[in-house]
Parts: C-alpha cells; sequence; structure tokens
C-alpha cells in the first residue's frame, strides 16, 4: 500500500510537471466585467473636477483613428529630452510631452557583454509613446492627437543630486493651456501633475485623457501573464488576450493600472478613481496582448482664467518585491506565486538571505537545500525506518495475501493487524514526499517568474573554459549536463532505498529516473540543481540510516 501510494505522488507529480511544461496554455486569468456606457453624463459648471461621471471612448476596428490628429507647424520636428539617473536613461518627447523610451541600467537583454539594456518602452516611437497624455473634445468622445510642446531644458541628469523636474508646455485646441510635469527621484516611481489653464474669455468644457501603449515582449513567456493590469481596490484583474479584443472598460475606484512583463511594469497611479478606463487592441490578432489603455477623468467645466489639476505617480521599473514594497500603494500585490504563493515567498526571502553572505544564488539554493533536508531529517528517518520494517515484514504480507486470496476485506483486515503488531505505519514512506513537493514547485515559481534569479549565475563557465554554463539559473542548462547528472543521482538513491516486494512495482520505480531527466532537461538549471543536491543528501541519509538501523 505504501509503495503503490509513493508510486501515485510521483506519477502525479510527473504528469503536473509535464502537462506545465509542454501543454499548459498562458496563465488563466479572471476577465474583468466589462461595463457598456453610450452616453455621455451632463456636464456641470465648477470649480475641480466632479468624482462621478465620465465621458466614454470610442473604439472602432482602427484604434488610432479614434485621435483626432492635430496639425502640426510647417517643418515641426519635435526635440528629445533625456533624463538621466542612477536606475535609468529615460527619453521624452516634446510631441506630446511622451515618454518613448525607459532604460533600465541594471537589468540587461540578456547575459553577453555587447547586449543592450532592458527597455520598457521597446517598441514604441514617435507616433505611440508609453504614456501620452491628451486633452478630450467635448461632443465627440474622442483624445486629441499630435500635441506640441516646449520642454523647460534639453537634458536632465539626476546621478548627482537625485532630484530632477522637467515641464513641457503647450496650447490645445481648445485653448487650454497644457502643462506637463514630471519630478523624478533615486526611485522608479516618477511624479506628474497635469495643469489645466483656461487662458480664453469663455467657459471650456472637456476631459482629460491618457493613454498608454504597450507592446507584447520578444520573449513572451508561456507560463508567466504577460498584459494590462488593473487593480480596482477588490482584485487585480488581468486582462488576457481574447478580453482585450473584446474592448473591457472599468470605472471608478481604480486604484492603479498599467502592463505587466514577466520582470517588468509599467503602471499609473493615484488621481484616477473618479475616471474611467477602457482597454483596447492595437492589432486585430486575438493572440496579441498589444493593447492602448485610455483612461479618461470626469467631465468639467474651466472658466476664464481658472486651473485645474491631475496629479498621477507613475512606476516603470522592475517587478522586485522588496521595490513593490517600498512603493506601497498595494503594488506588491502583482507579485504572486499562486498556490505556493505562501511557501514561494518566505523560500525566495531565505535565498536573498544567504546570498547576502556567500554572494551566488546556486550555492545559496545548495544551502537551502540541506537546511530545508534538516527540516524534514526526523520525518525522513522515520520514513526509512517504516519502509525498511515494511521491507522485513514483505514474507508475512505475502503469506497472508496467498492465504485470503478469495476474501480481499479479510485479507486487509489480516494485513492491519500485521501492521499493528509489528508496529508499522504503511503510509510512514508517503509524508515526506508529499510535503516537499509544495516546496519543489513553490522553487520553480520563484526560478521561472521572480526577478531575483533572473541572469544570476552558479557556475559561469565550465572550469578551464570559456564556454558559459549556468550562467542563468533561471535558464535551463544549455549542455544538459545537471539534468543527467541529476537522473543518475535519482537512480543511485532508487538503488539505496528499501525494494518494493512486487517485482513489477520495483522496475516502474526504477524507470521514474529517466521519466524525471526528461522532463528536466528544460527545467530552470536552479530547479535541477536543488533537486540534485537533495537526491545526494537522500543518498547519505539512506545509507546512514542503512548501516546504523537496529530493531
Amino acid at each position: 500500500m505504501e509503495k503503490k501510494v509513493v508510486l501515485a505522488l510521483v506519477l502525479s507529480m510527473i504528469v503536473i510537471i509535464g502537462y506545465q511544461h509542454f501543454f499548459m496554455p498562458k496563465i488563466p486569468v479572471q476577465p474583468p466585467d466589462v461595463e457598456q456606457t453610450e452616453t455621455t453624463p451632463p456636464v456641470v459648471e465648477q470649480k475641480a473636477p466632479v468624482e462621478a461621471g465620465y465621458p466614454p471612448v470610442r473604439a472602432t476596428d482602427t484604434v488610432l483613428s479614434d485621435f483626432i490628429p492635430h496639425k502640426l507647424p510647417d517643418g515641426y520636428s519635435p526635440k528629445k529630452v533625456v533624463v538621466d539617473s542612477l536606475l535609468y536613461k529615460a527619453v521624452f518627447s516634446e510631441l506630446d510631452g511622451k515618454l518613448i523610451s525607459f532604460k533600465l541600467k541594471k537589468y540587461a537583454v540578456d547575459m553577453s557583454k555587447e547586449s543592450p539594456l532592458v527597455d520598457v518602452c521597446e517598441g514604441l516611437n514617435e507616433k505611440m509613446g508609453t504614456l501620452l497624455v491628451s486633452s478630450g473634445i467635448s461632443g465627440r468622445g474622442a483624445p486629441n492627437f499630435n500635441i506640441p510642446m516646449q520642454a523647460d531644458k534639453k537634458a536632465l541628469n539626476i546621478e548627482n543630486n537625485g532630484y530632477g523636474e522637467l515641464v513641457f508646455k503647450g496650447i490645445l485646441p481648445n485653448g487650454l493651456a497644457i502643462t506637463k510635469s514630471f519630478y523624478f527621484s533615486d526611485s522608479y516611481l516618477i511624479k506628474m501633475n497635469i495643469e489645466l489653464e483656461n487662458i480664453t474669455d469663455s467657459s471650456v468644457s472637456d476631459y482629460l485623457v491618457l493613454a498608454l501603449f504597450n507592446y507584447a515582449s520578444a520573449d513572451k513567456s508561456r507560463y508567466s501573464f504577460e498584459g494590462p493590469i488593473v487593480y480596482d481596490s477588490e482584485k487585480i484583474h488581468r486582462v488576457k488576450e481574447k478580453k482585450i479584443q473584446e474592448q473591457p472598460s472599468f470605472a471608478n475606484n481604480i486604484n492603479w493600472y498599467g502592463y505587466e512583463y514577466k520582470y517588468f511594469l509599467s503602471i499609473v497611479m493615484d488621481g484616477i478613481k473618479g475616471g474611467r478606463l477602457s482597454i483596447l487592441p492595437l492589432s486585430n490578432d486575438k493572440k496579441s496582448s498589444d493593447a492602448m489603455q485610455l483612461w479618461s477623468s470626469s467631465p468639467f467645466n474651466i472658466s476664464p482664467g481658472a486651473k485645474f489639476d491631475f496629479p498621477f505617480d507613475i512606476f516603470v521599473g522592475p517587478k522586485d518585491l522588496p521595490v513593490l514594497k517600498e512603493v506601497g500603494k498595494e503594488l506588491d500585490k502583482i507579485v504572486n506565486f499562486g498556490w505556493f504563493d505562501v511557501i514561494a515567498k518566505p523560500l525566495l526571502w531565505t535565498l536573498k538571505f544567504f546570498y547576502q553572505f556567500v554572494k551566488n544564488y546556486g550555492v545559496s539554493i545548495i544551502i537551502v537545500t540541506i537546511l530545508i533536508k534538516i527540516i524534514f531529517w526526523p520525518l525522513t528517518h522515520k520514513s526509512t525506518i517504516s519502509m525498511q520494517k515494511m521491507q522485513k515484514l514483505q514474507p508475512l504480507m505475502a503469506k497472508v495475501k496467498e492465504k485470503y486470496k478469495d476474501d480481499r476485506q479479510l485479507m486487509n483486515q489480516e494485513l492491519m493487524r500485521l501492521y499493528k503488531t509489528y508496529k508499522v505505519n504503511p503510509m510512514g514512506g508517503c509524508l515526506p514526499m508529499l510535503l516537499q513537493i509544495p516546496v519543489f514547485f513553490a522553487l520553480y515559481k520563484v526560478l521561472l517568474n521572480d526577478i531575483t534569479l533572473r541572469h544570476a549565475p552558479f557556475i559561469s563557465h565550465i572550469p578551464f573554459t570559456d564556454i558559459v554554463w549556468l550562467a542563468d539559473l533561471s535558464a535551463k542548462d544549455p549542455f544538459y549536463i545537471t539534468p543527467v547528472i541529476m537522473g543518475a543521482s535519482m537512480f543511485l538513491q532508487q538503488k539505496t532505498m528499501p525494494t518494493p516486494g512486487d517485482p513489477t512495482q520495483a522496475k516502474i520505480m526504477l524507470f521514474m529516473p529517466i521519466v524525471f531527466t526528461f522532463f528536466f532537461l528544460n527545467f530552470p538549471s536552479g530547479l535541477v540543481l536543488y533537486w540534485m543536491i537533495n537526491n545526494f543528501l537522500s543518498i547519505g541519509q539512506q545509507y546512514y540510516i542503512k548501516h546504523k538501523f537496529t530493531d
């Protein structure tokens, strides 16, 4: 019975791993409720933006046709303004005062020496910046496009003092003067304030629109979600490709929204609760997560000489749990490892703790593996002894099965009496494996999705050569050396374990190392390292118990 349960656990593990690795579709996410609002609330004269009511944002098959082009002056060529900090290098365009490039200085695209920096705005251009701010025209339900603005400086370097300000100014077609101010510090959080001033002689009714453009990354993973993300105080909505085509919308109580990549984020926060968010596709491809997110404020009426301020916070940076916690606003909720979150986060914290001392995440994984083995040592000790007792009982169990082969109920009763007489728990060998499966999957999730292990090396080159080897623990072993060693260690472990009484079952158990080796070929090398070290420790523990065990 014990061996059958163990076999069932192993086979279940193989099925789960195989399904996730070869057949699992992109992460299923709960789609948001789609709201349909076709009428614009009446505009009321006021001193500040109203908290309720918002204009609809029209969507057509050609999304960009919803923008009203603003005629640019003859010979107009927008200048670029570079903002340089210790964390990033951002490029803004004077056309709409939009962000068109955001390179993260701590993160390279790949492991090569010539690798460019990660650009969260990669794929964007002058016509579609990642953060475009326009003002809508009342009655048309469509925002303006191509607003020429002027920056107050040619470049901004905030590496030394850690603080800086960049201001863009322009005039909207309806006569409103727009001032768009960015405030930078030694953080990935950027504060933005949009001031609208009525410089005409009559009242102007309008609303503010923010347009956030995002394109899927070239190395989009099938195991990690990538696409629009919205948090509305109740839950996080991850909008997958199919729902983008349906053009979902959200209204009121929006804490933040943006676009989530596997390792990076672009998020708009604050000042958006009283507005409406519409998510529109940038292509007709139902498998594409390319999206434009349009946020529109409540309608307002500005009297001559009056000003309205719209403050926002923008986060563009890594999906790093400590960084997100420091920013606050519940951004850390984005980092979630699913069912195994409760195990994965403490495991990640432990890996980081040991990394402070050893400065190598591969070594940190080994230390954590040893620590887990020590924690499970008493349980594994009892399990191994129980398995050895079960092996010694095999002859007696065979006699019972033969004697009562025609009466299964009586046979089971006699077997239970046998277990009780010799104080053997037939399930004793299953619990250690059962407890280690969640740890295995938690580490699997961490290695696949947490930015901490991205490009984290263990042994960068094969010893005495220039051949790159385990340079990235989140990627597979390029030469499949560790999976083969892991499979061999698993075979040795099977040999050191008490053999099942059933010969067929014993052959199936010996076949497991081959199956596991096959699955582990494309797993993150850090996960293979964990399982391999765990196997060697188990072999040592079983050897010790085998030679020290006495009745």
